[in-house]
């Protein structure tokens, strides 16, 4: 009888132990995801979508000449405009992250962001940092700047800079 008892005492704090693990990790990948879900939020907020967006009079007037990107016509240090801006290295990742929002769908939004700002691929911008134009995409709506001092290009949307 002693034998059953000890092994239900055990089980009984295995299972406890397991369980407490178990909330621990749930609550911290809550608390990522709750991270993340504001920072999408925000994003969103700040990018109107491009369904209920109506071109302006001079959208509408000029002839489209070209589509591919080329250099920034003035240099010089900019600010980032707002407080949930991000960038990424490479544009095809900016561009697929922007479709997941403009399909408004938010798991996939945050699940692939939160990957490529945990691999690099992208970052996120601070409100108000300090940032070159390198390049810009004229008709994409994108830019692609560097942090001072450093040399690595992230393409963002050309609102997040002023």
């Amino acid at each position: 009888m002693k034998t059953i008892t000890g092994f239900l005492v055990l089980s009984t704090l295995i299972l406890a132990i397991s369980t407490l693990v178990f909330r621990s990790r749930y609550h911290a990948e809550q608390d990522k995801y709750a991270r993340l879900a504001n920072a999408y939020r925000q994003v969103t907020a700040n990018r109107p979508s491009p369904l209920t967006t109506t071109p302006s009079p001079s959208q509408t007037t000029k002839p489209a000449t070209k589509t591919q990107a080329t250099h920034a016509d003035s240099s010089g240090l900019r600010r980032i405009a707002g407080p949930s801006w991000f960038g990424c290295l490479n544009r095809a990742k900016f561009e697929e992250l922007n479709g997941y929002l403009h399909d408004q769908d938010r798991a996939a939004f945050i699940g692939s962001v939160g990957r490529a700002y945990r691999d690099g691929e992208c970052v996120p911008f601070e409100q108000g940092e300090e940032v070159y134009l390198s390049d810009t995409a004229i008709f994409s709506g994108l830019v692609q700047v560097r942090r001072p001092g450093k040399t690595e290009r992230w393409w963002t949307y050309a609102e997040a800079v002023r």
